[in-house]
């Protein structure tokens, strides 16, 4: 028999977006921006370099994220920073 848990509705909920939060960030490693798989290194002290790397970029990415949407507006590139964008071959979001 499980016993009942009490909780305030808002901390559920706050729960619940702290759970998307953390399914995001693995989602984002994993397959979107950072890409942390497939790893092919020979390596452990490699691979647990990648793996530490990986969510270090992402606190980055989400303090990039933090300031900009502060700003109201992603900032515009200049011509050479466009360059080297496209030469990464790396598009910024359209908002």
């Amino acid at each position: 028999m499980c016993p009942k848990i009490n909780s305030a509705p808002k901390a559920v909920h706050a729960s619940y977006m702290a759970l998307q939060k953390v399914e995001r960030d693995f989602r984002t490693m994993k397959t979107g921006l950072l890409e942390i798989r497939p790893l092919f290194v020979r390596k452990e002290s490699r691979t647990r370099g990648h793996v530490f790397c990986c969510p270090l970029a992402l606190k980055l990415q989400r303090e990039l994220e933090r300031r900009l949407a502060a700003l109201g507006r992603l900032p515009k590139p200049d011509e050479h920073q466009r360059k080297i964008l496209d030469a990464l071959k790396v598009s910024l979001p359209a908002k």
